[in-house]
């Protein structure tokens, strides 16, 4: 017995110094870890702070390690698993391009280029979708060799922006017809190219108005403009007038305005001058050697000989028109009261032309898009042309278009419950209909027999406030006019709904008011008759609850028959009314 008393006594003072760990008691103890106790010393998983695509993992002899987090940017790996996929455009870190794209953002294919024109070749570059700044462009072809820089010289003053550009001229005497241009780029190892056409066409654009037939003894007008892709040319050329054979009736030179390319010319024929017909040139070269070369046919008659020529409407004109609407339109050409075709005719509207295609004999029609700045009486010019582009026949027509309207949007108040007491803020939204707000309109708000006018605040939009008074209960049409000097107009219409003020709202207002009044009906009670308080008493509870029953009436129609307000404002209305009635005894 002493002997075992011995044993447990020196295993006690043996294992008295060491402890044994316990996980799950909220403390990280000596021989765990977050791989052999999460709970006690957190969890050995998840991102590692400051390291990217790192992550922590238990090894197999459960020690927390870090390890390179799989499909994820920036661990080396360019990865494809499944829906996962990298490349240089969603991972430059990991992967290496593997296609470079060019862009041409200019000039398109198949441009007409002139010579002397300078043309703004503009590319973007990508690798795999990836925008890619730092490589050079190189352009060849037939006119040149030279580099796109990546350095903003494409007007927008912007360095290093991803838009590589460059100016380059086709040579005078480079020959007529498409020619290839090709851009050649390469980004760390990987090649890409890109080609448009571009058609030299060294000829000035004209628009030229020359009478198919001159009565002779009268004037032979011409008139035109010239230009290069829309630009005005000024340059100096020569018109010529001879007959058939050669014989020169009429030659001069003429020069184009510098401003908009515009000329005219103008001979007086003589009865001398022979009769049949001519031919009328013009002829000339522009500093950079594009050519004008335009030849047209004029069948000149003996006085009085001349066709008659006629160009009216084959369907009336409407009243008026909208800017920025269509006009269907539809004209008739006759020589000597018979059909006239032409090889082109075309309307035109503020300079606007519109093409009109044959549906008849003689008669053509089309729909001409009514500029968005028209307005008033506009002119409309219908032309017919033959096959050289002399004019046949010719008509003009007046429309009358209609200002502008204005588009309202009333963004507040929102059709809903209001209650009287309530300041409401009136917010409206104006702009133009398609031709834009030009001028400040003025804008107010008409209800219940009242003009509030609203301010500007910031451009196109437009604010007031009102507060709500016992003269607007019930059911309340709002109209927010919009109008301009020039006679632009807009409206916009919203309906609301006005309840009486809740008991705490009207209470806190009409404390002092309703003191007074009490004292005022108290002093009358007392002297006046029991009979005349109670009909006084009954009189004014019925009006009250058929006032009350009209508006619950009405509350009824905007929620079941319109459904102007919402579900949640209909029960608070019904809420209140039935609270009110309650307070009535009704």
């Amino acid at each position: 017995m002493k002997k075992l008393f011995l044993a447990i006594a020196f295993a006690l003072a043996f294992f008295a110094p060491f402890s044994f760990a316990e996980c799950g008691n909220s403390a990280c103890e000596s021989g765990e870890n977050s791989c052999t106790c999460p709970g006690d010393c957190g969890s050995c998983s998840g991102k590692v702070d400051g390291r990217l695509c790192a992550i922590y993992y238990c090894t197999a002899e459960s020690i927390c390690s870090i390890d390179v987090a799989p499909n994820c940017c920036g661990n080396d790996l360019c990865e494809e698993s499944g829906t996962y996929l990298e490349n240089y455009g969603s991972c430059a870190r990991d992967c290496e391009p593997k296609i470079l794209n060019i862009t041409i953002l200019s000039p398109v294919d198949g441009y007409k280029a002139r010579y002397g024109e300078e043309l703004h070749y503009k590319v973007v570059l990508d690798a795999d979708g990836r925008n890619v700044a730092g490589s050079d462009v190189s352009v060849r072809g037939p006119f040149n060799e030279f580099v796109l820089f990546n350095d903003g010289l494409h007007d927008d003053n912007l360095f290093n922006d991803g838009v590589h550009a460059a100016w380059a001229s086709v040579p005078k005497g480079t020959p007529e017809g498409f020619w290839d241009v090709n851009f050649f780029a390469s980004f760390r190892g990987i090649d890409g190219n890109a080609s448009i056409k571009i058609a030299v066409y060294p000829y000035v654009d004209s628009e030229i108005i020359v009478p198919s037939v001159h009565e002779i003894g009268s004037n032979l007008d011409v008139n035109g403009m010239l230009s290069i892709n829309e630009r005005p040319v000024q340059m100096p050329f020569r018109v010529l007038v001879e007959t058939e054979s050669g014989k020169v009736i009429a030659s001069k030179e003429v020069s184009s305005s510098g401003s908009d390319g515009r000329f005219s010319f103008s001979y007086r024929s003589s009865f001398t001058d022979q009769q049949g017909l001519w031919l009328l040139s013009l002829l000339g070269e522009d500093d950079s050697g594009n050519d004008l070369n335009r030849f047209f046919e004029v069948m000149a008659f003996e006085p009085g000989a001349v066709p008659k020529r006629d160009l009216e409407l084959a369907k009336p004109l409407l009243d008026s028109y909208l800017p920025g609407g269509s006009l269907e339109l539809a004209v008739k050409l006759t020589q000597d009261l018979k059909a006239l075709d032409a090889n082109r005719v075309e309307a035109s509207i503020m300079g606007k032309k519109t093409a009109l295609l044959r549906i008849g004999e003689g008669i053509y029609a089309g729909s001409a898009a009514i500029p968005s700045g028209a307005s008033g009486e506009t002119l409309v010019e219908v032309s017919g042309f033959d096959a050289r582009g002399a004019l046949v026949a010719f008509g003009s027509f007046n429309i009358s278009v209609l200002p502008p309207r204005l588009e309202v949007k009333i963004l507040s108040p929102e059709t809903g419950l209001y209650r009287v007491g309530e300041t409401i803020d009136f917010t409206v939204a104006v702009t133009g209909n398609g031709s834009g707000l030009t001028e400040n309109p003025e804008v107010f708000a008409l209800f219940n027999g009242k003009r509030l006018p609203l301010e500007m605040v910031q451009d196109r939009l437009f604010s007031a406030q009102y507060k709500i008074g016992e003269d607007d209960m019930g059911s309340l049409e709002i109209s927010i006019l919009a109008k301009t000097d020039s006679g632009s107009s807009g409206e916009s219409k919203s309906d609301i709904f006005v309840a009486a003020a809740t008991v705490e709202q009207g209470f806190g207002e009409l404390a002092v008011p309703a003191l007074a009044l009490i004292g005022i009906v108290l002093a009358i009670l007392v002297v006046a008759s029991p009979f005349i308080k109670s009909e006084m008493l009954k009189k004014s509870k019925a009006s009250k609850l058929a006032e009350l029953d009209s508006l619950e009436k009405r509350a009824q129609e905007m929620y079941f028959r319109e459904k102007s307000i919402s579900k949640q404002d209909y029960a608070k209305f019904m809420d209140d009314y039935g609270q009110r009635r309650r307070e009535l005894g009704g």
